[in-house]
């Protein structure tokens, strides 16, 4: 079985979306100066980086992400690279990545993923989207 991790690592040069808070680690104490432990604080806000949105984040129904259940997140997936072409991922494009009928889970491989490769430092307004017809 393949598995396919797509979190990135939260680090002070992870871009944000503009106007969210930046990523802030601050070693409190160091065993390299005496302290008996390594203790880190860790400041971002909860969209940063590879998350979840919850359905809170665009409705105001109170549907948060600790209700989601784990179940829908971990197993088998389908994986669709788009086109480098495509700026916005919308229902025609999936229509030609034939995705079988019963799929539940989907990932969607776009350019968006040469930004992490290249260490893209700066929040990148370029990015490839979906459709509110595909996010429907």
């Amino acid at each position: 079985m393949k598995i396919h991790d797509v979190t990135l690592p939260i680090s002070p040069s992870l871009p944000v979306w503009p106007g969210d808070p930046a990523v802030v680690l601050e070693k409190v104490s160091s065993m390299d100066a005496s302290a008996h432990d390594n203790v880190s604080r860790l400041a971002c806000g909860v969209h940063t980086g590879t998350h979840v949105d919850a359905p809170h984040h665009f409705l105001n129904d109170g549907r948060t992400v600790e209700g989601l259940s784990l179940e829908i997140l971990v197993g088998p997936v389908r994986v669709v690279e788009i086109p480098e072409d495509v700026q916005v991922v919308s229902a025609a494009v999936l229509q030609k990545a034939a995705i079988p009928s019963g799929t539940v889970r989907l990932l969607l491989k776009t350019r968006n993923s040469q930004l992490w490769e290249r260490h893209q430092q700066e929040f990148f307004p370029g990015f490839v989207g979906i459709s509110a017809d595909v996010a429907d």
